[in-house]
């Protein structure tokens, strides 16, 4: 199980900017997590397309996915732009809870000064 997690770790984004992994983004954004409404949240993101018309496997990936782990949520201008990771999370806590349930999240806060410029350049 940990070739599997370590694995995970190293998915990346690549751009002419460099290379960025999820492993990265978790351990620069720390434990801290917070609670966020979910149907407020769906309401402000862009509706994504579901998985290039397989919409079986997308509902089965939504039902497998695990609501320990908080989502990912990139903001800038002061407004949440994207999930960088676990939309299934937030599909799936959005079919089983309602659009009043809450789920944990990170914010990968763009406008933050702290925020390393990597990230502010490859996710803007």
């Amino acid at each position: 199980m940990k070739l599997l997690l370590e694995n995970w770790r190293d998915t990346y984004w690549k751009t002419d900017y460099g290379k960025v992994t999820i492993g990265e983004i978790i351990d620069d954004l720390g434990d801290k997590t917070v609670d966020i409404n979910v149907g407020e949240l769906i309401e402000q993101l862009p509706t994504l397309p579901v998985g290039g018309g397989k919409i079986d496997e997308a509902l089965n990936r939504m039902a497998a996915a695990s609501l320990d782990y908080p989502i990912i949520i990139v903001k800038n201008a002061e407004k949440y732009q994207y999930v960088l990771d676990g939309n299934h999370r937030l599909g799936k806590a959005y079919v089983y809870g309602g659009k009043d349930s809450t789920i944990k999240a990170k914010i990968l806060d763009l406008d933050d000064s702290e925020t390393p410029e990597k990230y502010k350049r490859m996710f803007k």
